[in-house]
């Protein structure tokens, strides 16, 4: 039991450190390229008629990577309602830059350049998420 603890807590430790170790949310990084959109291939979907509603300010991507945290593919799945609503982006400081998507379900990801994929999710945000 002590060493599944342990190993929980170097995970959790590794995962809330990711996001610094890529060196893009520390400092003065910027917000660039910001689109709203419906996702390819959902634009007929239900819910995408709410789309044009789904904006989202420098503040609140910023306060959506600051309150988010790293959720596993199963989580996205079965702990997030899922909607086409979707703001996309690029995070950049200085030479590194990554690009972002932020759905109105309260779930987002981030692609670095070395192909890594990181999965957020902010039960904790309030507006401009959908609460379907």
């Amino acid at each position: 039991m002590k060493r599944l603890i342990l190993i929980v807590t170097l995970a959790l430790l590794t995962i809330s450190t990711q996001l610094m170790a890529h060196g893009l949310f520390s400092g003065d990084y910027k917000i660039e390229d910001v689109k709203e959109g419906i996702s390819k291939g959902f634009e007929n979907h239900a819910d995408a008629k709410h789309c044009s509603k789904f904006k989202m300010s420098e503040k609140e991507i910023r306060n959506f990577f600051s309150k988010a945290k790293h959720i596993s593919a199963k989580d996205k799945q079965y702990k997030y309602d899922w909607n086409p609503c979707e703001v996309t982006g690029a995070v950049v400081n200085g030479e590194s830059k990554a690009e972002f998507v932020i759905y109105g379900s309260k779930v987002g990801g981030i692609k670095y350049t070395d192909g890594t994929i990181e999965l957020l999710g902010c039960k904790k945000c309030g507006k401009p998420f959908f609460d379907f």
